[in-house]
């Protein structure tokens, strides 16, 4: 149903929806009127389930985070009402506030004064304190302004415990390491490490931070300094801000008590106001004297029972949880999710797309105020931004981009060729690799003296395009070095243009087997496909699959390679491979002789040597309508999200294999996916935001030992793994221009929407 056809309908025969209030990625929020308590209003959220595959494991986390949560009153607390289920679809009834959030109200008024902020940050330390003094103390996980509402009196009230979770003594870390960049301390993000109390209090000093500066406080843990920003900021004010963001947490308060004894102090000797309003127009904070005596500031919390009509007890705070929940679930599939075309198949709604539509004015207007020079304000937009949405690795991009020109240091350029668009759109993981290594790059400052400007270019999947872009760069002596482009066919279509002109090019991850023969300028960060297609091959005849029907696309050479090299490793194990002279076309794939193979043949499992994802969607669909237990094994690339959210319950099983996996047992794995989490909150990285990241770490590697010229880099790249030792990256060792294949292959099945590694080689 729309959002529009909401308005006047009835919920449970009780609530009446007057009208709309917002809708995020997860969700909508309506105003309602509730028929048995004539006057009363309340918010009504319904919460939208993208993904039915993971429904189950949601059902059981919203359980166990109500039993948490169903016991806390507190005035800076919302009032659940109630919770229900009604046509399938979950809704939770509660407090409607009126306000706005903190975000928004620092946007739009400014930096607040040193009162208003301690005063604000006195109220969170006691409810925060409330929280922590809970029998099962509760950490809250995600204090940010965007969870912090300002009521009409000026007074606070925390919402979305999405995030939240019991402190329990006796366990070494967090189940999950997750929270928002800026404002998460160190320790939530590292997996030897269990966040309590402290971990809170580095979030509201953060908070605080940005409530005095009007700026998101950086993602680089010791740096955050206030002055530059607020010259005349008391020194005490200061003091308290900066202790709760050590990085160190045996350096900060020790718990929100000691906080709150600062706040105290500072708050008492603060004079009172001259008048009832302040020079921006707005009304001025009451006197600290008057604060200190006000008991519903200071007074320690009074719990009186609420008359909570048809509450649920053990369903209280389904809203909440499962706000953040389902944004993780769906959001560790990956950057792929922000598709804006229509896909082959019929799919799930994106959870994601929300994030493209949302910030695709803002960008305009931030490269808008470029364009004019206007870089402060267009830094100012952009980190507004991402604070908002730390997904958008784009905006991350512009942003460096932005910095780097506004400081008016030298730079180099270079180019990089994607697309986010078309049936190549996934081309858009390509970006919180490029945007991880773009920043650590320019942070250490640079390379040679010189940032890193990366120039977009979107193909929109056209080959025709690709090639008028390669024109342009190497016709352009600013460009000296290529990264891209997306797709292995857009890679060979390119190779005559950069051929052509000498200039190197390095493409994330084209592992199509000609890449490495096309040319001396050509080169990939990818291994070829072998090692993980016998990987594939190893498992299916361990587990006794001794007959596997093998399908080919004829008019892909990846296709064809993959095939025989399945084919070859099998027969070696002893196994029979069926129909192999049944090959399909992609440009009208029609499975019904291969199903009619698997119908005439005591098939074991099914090998589609297949890495598209709308082929192997349209495969499985109509394989698990004929054989719905038949195994089947792809060479569909693990963490793309159209598997999921598309083929629902008919890819439940299906084999994979990858040459990454952020569970995996590997040093260099683990630092890069703790580091991924810290800029891009809780988006789960794959090989292709792993190896976009080792290709522009590789590229400035390579500037820096030669220096930015196509001749020189052309040959540094050509002499690793030969000259030189191979480039150690991310998911293992490489070299751009000769095939290693050292790159260890995991395997994964996705199972209940999520792709789960198998092994740990």
């Amino acid at each position: 149903m729309e959002i529009s056809g909401k308005v006047g309908s009835v919920l449970q025969g009780r609530y009446r929806i007057t009208g709309f209030l917002g809708r995020g990625g997860m969700g909508a929020v309506y105003q309602c009127e509730d028929l048995r308590l004539p006057g009363k209003r309340w918010a009504v959220k319904e919460m939208l389930v993208f993904d039915p595959a993971s429904q189950e494991q949601i059902e059981e986390s919203f359980k166990r985070e109500a039993q948490m949560l169903s016991r806390l009153r507190h005035r800076n607390l919302p009032m659940i009402v109630d919770y229900f289920i009604e046509e399938s679809k979950q809704y939770l009834v509660m407090e409607c506030i009126e306000g706005e959030n903190l975000a928004q109200l620092i946007q739009r008024e400014g930096q607040s004064t040193e009162l208003q902020a301690m005063r604000w940050a006195l109220e969170l330390a006691q409810v925060l304190d409330y929280l922590h003094r809970q029998e099962k103390p509760v950490i809250f996980r995600d204090l940010k302004p965007d969870n912090i509402i300002i009521t009409e009196d000026r007074h606070i009230k925390l919402v979305d415990f999405g995030l939240a979770r019991q402190f329990d003594p006796g366990k070494r870390r967090d189940t999950q390491a997750s929270g928002s960049v800026g404002y998460a301390p160190p320790e939530q993000w590292e997996d030897a490490a269990q966040t309590d109390e402290r971990s809170d209090v580095y979030s509201l000093g953060a908070t605080l931070f940005y409530v005095l500066t009007s700026r998101p406080p950086s993602p680089v843990y010791g740096s955050q300094r206030l002055r530059p920003f607020r010259p005349n900021l008391d020194p005490s004010c200061e003091a308290v801000v900066l202790k709760c963001l050590q990085p160190e947490p045996s350096q900060r308060y020790a718990n929100s008590g000691e906080l709150i004894r600062d706040l105290l102090l500072w708050l008492s000797k603060q004079p009172a106001p001259a008048s009832t309003t302040s020079s921006s127009g707005r009304p001025s904070e009451p006197a600290a004297t008057e604060m200190l005596a006000d008991s519903s500031v200071l007074a320690p919390p009074v719990f009186t029972p609420v008359d909570r009509p048809s509450l649920t007890p053990p369903w209280l705070l389904r809203f909440l949880q499962t706000s953040t929940i389902i944004f993780l679930a769906a959001a560790s599939l990956g950057l792929t999710q922000f598709w804006a075309q229509k896909n082959p198949l019929p799919t799930a709604q994106d959870p994601l797309i929300g994030i493209l539509t949302a910030t695709a004015d803002e960008k305009a207007k931030a490269r808008s105020l470029v364009a004019s020079k206007e870089y402060a304000k267009a830094i100012d937009e952009l980190d507004k931004l991402i604070t908002r949405y730390p997904e958008d690795a784009e905006a991350q991009i512009l942003s460096q981009n932005t910095y780097v020109v506004f400081q008016k240091k030298p730079y180099y350029k270079i180019p990089v060729i994607t697309s986010t668009l078309g049936n190549d759109r996934e081309g858009v993981q390509f970006y919180p690799g490029l945007a991880m290594a773009q920043k650590q790059i320019n942070q250490a400052g640079g390379v040679r003296g010189h940032l890193l400007y990366l120039d977009l270019y979107d193909t929109a999947s056209r080959p025709d395009q690709a090639i008028e872009m390669a024109s342009r760069i190497k016709n352009d002596p600013d460009y000296q070095v290529v990264l891209g482009p997306w797709t292995s066919q857009q890679v060979i279509a390119t190779a005559p243009v950069f051929e052509g002109g000498g200039v190197p090019a390095l493409a994330p991850t084209a592992s199509d087997p000609r890449v490495w023969e096309i040319g001396k300028h050509i080169f990939t960060a990818s291994d070829s496909d072998l090692q993980r297609v016998e990987r594939i091959a190893s498992y299916m005849w361990g587990n006794g699959w001794k007959t596997v029907a093998v399908f080919t696309a004829q008019d892909s050479i990846v296709s064809r390679s993959e095939s025989d090299e399945f084919k070859e490793a099998y027969t070696k194990l002893g196994g029979r491979v069926v129909a192999p002279e049944l090959p399909y076309n992609n440009a009208a794939p029609d499975f019904a002789d291969q199903l009619r193979v698997l119908d005439e043949n005591a098939v074991d499992a099914v090998f589609l040597a297949e890495y598209r994802s709308d082929i192997v969607l349209q495969f499985t669909r109509l394989l698990r309508q004929a054989h719905p237990k038949l195994p089947l094994a792809t060479q569909v690339v693990a963490f793309s999200s159209s598997n999921v959210l598309s083929g629902g319950k008919d890819v439940d099983g299906m084999l994979t294999s990858t040459y990454f996996h952020p569970d995996a047992d590997s040093q260099r794995i683990r630092d890069f996916t703790s580091s991924f989490s810290q800029q891009f909150g809780s988006l789960r990285p794959s090989h292709r935001e792993a190896n976009a990241y080792d290709s522009l770490k590789l590229i400035a590697d390579g500037i820096e030992k030669v220096g930015f010229d196509r001749k020189k880099l052309t040959e540094y790249f050509q002499g690793i793994g030969s000259k030189t030792p191979a480039y150690p990256g991310v998911s293992g060792d490489f070299a751009p221009g000769r095939r290693l294949d050292r790159r260890v292959p995991y395997l994964v099945q996705i199972r209940d929407g999520q792709y789960r590694l198998l092994d740990n080689n």
